[in-house]
């Protein structure tokens, strides 16, 4: 049995009364960022991926604020607004391995996401395939794809589609900022496509 977000189901046990309501529902036809109900139909922002979420990544989302707080470093990557970054990056962030030009920290990230990676596929889209959460670090299965508009692995333009795969593992601390992520993409894989 499925319930939205304010409906509820009471159900009679002798004298006591049980509520079952649900404590999140996606809104997917809400324009970016995306907006969910979290419990009693409180509206609260929350930013999901326009390249889609798995449903095992949507229940992992549903019961965990860690990695809700992690998946936020892929919004710059579709909306190309990278301010999200100051609440979600720790100023000391630790991106591992930097790309090749990359400065350290946050405006480091900032400027990578904005100058190497937006600006060569700029309809990037993120697509979470699976997420795995142990205390405070966040893993993070995912498809990006886009079209090859700027240079990219040093090919310029060439207008064809390119997807590729990435593994990131996101470490947040006690505020759920994340303070290092460490991460392994297919670029082979990607370089291959736009050759």
């Amino acid at each position: 049995m499925k319930f939205r977000a304010g409906q509820r189901l009471v159900l009679g046990v002798g004298v006591a009364l049980l509520t079952a309501v649900p404590l999140v529902s996606f809104d997917s036809g809400a324009a970016s960022p995306r907006t969910v109900s979290v419990g009693h139909g409180t509206p609260a922002r929350y930013w999901t991926p326009e390249g889609g979420v798995s449903e095992q990544a949507r229940a992992v989302l549903r019961r965990s604020a860690v990695a809700r707080a992690a998946v936020r470093i892929y919004q710059p990557f579709e909306t190309g607004d990278t301010s999200v970054y100051d609440r979600v990056l720790h100023e000391d962030f630790v991106d591992v391995p930097l790309a090749p030009g990359q400065g350290p920290g946050r405006e480091g990230m900032k400027a990578h996401v904005t100058d190497d990676l937006v600006s060569a596929l700029p309809d990037m889209k993120v697509r979470i395939e699976a997420l795995y959460v142990d205390g405070h670090t966040v893993t993070v299965r995912s498809v990006i794809s886009g079209t090859h508009e700027g240079t990219f692995l040093g090919v310029p333009a060439t207008h064809r589609e390119v997807s590729f795969r990435a593994v990131d593992i996101h470490q947040l601390n006690a505020r759920r900022q994340i303070v290092r992520t460490d991460h392994l993409e297919d670029l082979f894989g990607a370089y291959r496509q736009i050759q």
